[in-house]
């Protein structure tokens, strides 16, 4: 695989020192230029990942087809095609599109991109359900709703499909894909049910007290009627035990006459009665 980063980097300090004088973007500019560097001896040293980083973070202040191309050579040399081989044919087709990129790094981003292009696994969803209100992302990765039923260019890798609608999530595993393999995902959305929502209630601060003075009289209310109650029912356990103990005494004294009379001498033991002439 042909490498020009050290190439590249002289027509990056020469197109940055074709700039206008320093404005407000002139910050950025010198900050890219210096990534840009350390990329350039991160990846003669043949560190690619740190040179990638470095590229990455150098196109994010100021985009330039040099700079994507180079990022793309560090992530193919890196190997982490599972994690970013996405990103590496993207940022080769920008620079093969671009009106600023040299015919020469044009036709090597053009080559590259026969040899990668084949490599990306994909991804179709398919969803049943609504979609108003509703997110789709891939790892994080944003998908249009204009994507969904389109196939989906990944990194050969495992992935997750998430669709969040509001705190509602929906997600759908897709399991680890090799270079070149297609897979379809099906995520089903339920119907949205709106939250009830209780009104909330206003309550005036005298009406508030009003009422809790009424709960106060009609529980004071209701403890009085309870005390009379139970007075009511002393009372007639009293008059209830009164009356027993009167009826046991008449009944106790009526036995006691009876036994008196049943026990007394008889006057005529004889059975007759005796009789006085009064002639």
């Amino acid at each position: 695989m042909r490498f020009v980063i050290p190439v590249l980097l002289v027509v990056l300090a020469g197109s940055v020192a074709a700039q206008p004088p320093p404005g407000p973007d002139a910050h950025a500019a010198a900050m890219a230029r210096s990534l840009f560097h350390e990329g350039v001896e991160l990846a003669d040293a043949h560190q690619w990942s740190e040179a990638a980083d470095r590229f990455r973070r150098a196109q994010a202040m100021r985009p330039s087809p040099i700079i994507a191309f180079n990022l793309s050579v560090a992530v193919l040399e890196a190997g982490i095609e599972h994690e970013s081989l996405v990103e590496a044919v993207e940022m080769l087709e920008w620079v093969r599109r671009h009106a600023e990129t040299p015919e020469a790094m044009a036709a090597d981003a053009t080559a590259r991109l026969e040899l990668n292009r084949p490599r990306l696994a994909s991804v179709r969803l398919s969803i049943e359900g609504s979609l108003d209100g509703v997110t789709l992302s891939i790892d994080d990765r944003p998908v249009p709703h204009g994507a969904v039923g389109a196939w989906i260019p990944v990194n050969p890798s495992e992935h997750t499909v998430v669709a969040m609608r509001g705190e509602e999530r929906f997600s759908a595993a897709v399991p680890l894909l090799e270079e070149g393999t297609e897979y379809e995902v099906a995520l089903t959305i339920p119907a949205f049910v709106p939250e009830v929502v209780e009104p909330e209630v206003v309550v005036d601060p005298a009406e508030d007290a009003r009422r809790a003075l009424e709960a106060q009289r009609r529980h004071n209310l209701l403890m009085a009627d309870q005390r009379q109650q139970e007075q009511t029912s002393r009372r007639q356990r009293r008059r209830r035990r009164a009356i027993g103990i009167t009826v046991a005494l008449l009944v106790a004294g009526a036995a006691a006459t009876t036994a008196v009379v049943l026990t007394r001498d008889d006057p005529h033991p004889n059975g007759t009665l005796q009789t006085v002439d009064w002639r």
